[in-house]
């Protein structure tokens, strides 16, 4: 099987891409609300639980605003940069979720993937 890429959505008001190679699911970002989440991912053919993790590219709130919610009631693990792990609007939103900072230099997987995050700015 291949890798399949979908996108939940994007746009200011909310980004989510899905990443599946049949072994393992990752959510790239996800700017929805829990409720809107499960009903992208049920188009999609997938539910909460066919998630393995969250990766998260950065603090805007249009890619954040649903991670925190769905980690917690998915019990999610949740990937950032440092920096990202870092900036005032993670801790605001992923208060007690499985968080994973990662160490620079030391890419870590999820299944097949590995992640491993260039240093890249982006401007509103």
């Amino acid at each position: 099987m291949g890798i399949r890429f979908a996108s939940l959505g994007s746009g200011s008001k909310g980004n989510g891409t899905l990443i599946d190679d049949g072994n393992t699911c990752l959510l790239i970002d996800l700017g929805f609300t829990i409720k809107e989440s499960v009903r992208r991912l049920s188009r999609l053919g997938m539910s909460p639980d066919d998630v393995d993790a969250i990766l998260v590219t950065h603090e805007h709130a249009d890619h954040i605003h649903g991670v925190a919610g769905f980690a917690r009631k998915f019990s999610t693990p949740v990937y950032l940069t440092p920096g990202t792990y870092q900036a005032k609007l993670m801790a605001l939103f992923i208060q007690r979720s499985p968080l994973s900072p990662g160490t620079p230099g030391q890419p870590p997987a999820t299944g097949a993937f590995r992640r491993e995050p260039p240093d890249l700015r982006h401007r509103i």
